[in-house]
């Protein structure tokens, strides 16, 4: 049985990708059917805990938490190449990719924080902490504009909404 710790949409060739981290095999995965065909062993990197997949460039990310760096996965032969050097001692889960910007987001657990690297260099810059430092935040997704801004939008109007009843049972 598979133990798959990442996941990440090529909306190009309308196929996930996954990682075993068991066996240390890449997966392709048809989203309809849900069935998984091994491409290859993944060659280079060990144990991938987030991936991201760059649909301008066609270009699958994924986060070594055996090396704690940044590598590109090749989907055809499973050969990872390694982008910068580590990213540090931290725990690294959740990996996006945000088209707009051609930045990769990264989350890590204990402690819960944010970055964004830098897909060319592998360089990670702090952005802040999640849910007070104490998130375990295993996966990230990016929603593009305007999305994310009626998912914004959508929040705030049911916030108002909770806090509009709130002070209506206080009265």
């Amino acid at each position: 049985m598979p133990n798959v710790n990442a996941l990440a949409y090529n909306p190009n060739d309308r196929v996930l990708y996954t990682a075993d981290i068991n066996t240390d095999r890449l997966i392709e995965v048809d989203p309809l059917t849900g069935l998984g065909n091994v491409i290859a062993p993944l060659y280079g990197a060990l144990d991938i805990e987030g991936m991201a997949y760059d649909s301008v460039n066609d270009n699958l990310y994924g986060l070594s938490d055996d090396s704690n760096r940044l590598v590109k996965i090749d989907t055809a032969t499973g050969f990872t190449t390694t982008i910068g050097g580590s990213l540090g001692n931290e725990r690294w889960r959740g990996l996006a990719y945000n088209s707009q910007t051609g930045l990769l987001y990264a989350s890590t657990v204990l402690p819960g924080e944010l970055y964004s690297i830098d897909p060319m260099t592998g360089s990670a810059t702090f952005i802040g902490s999640l849910a007070g430092g104490d998130a375990s935040i295993q996966g990230l997704a990016f929603i593009p504009a305007p999305a994310s801004v009626a998912l914004f939008s959508i929040a705030l109007l049911a916030r108002r909404r909770r806090d509009s009843a709130l002070l209506r049972s206080d009265d």
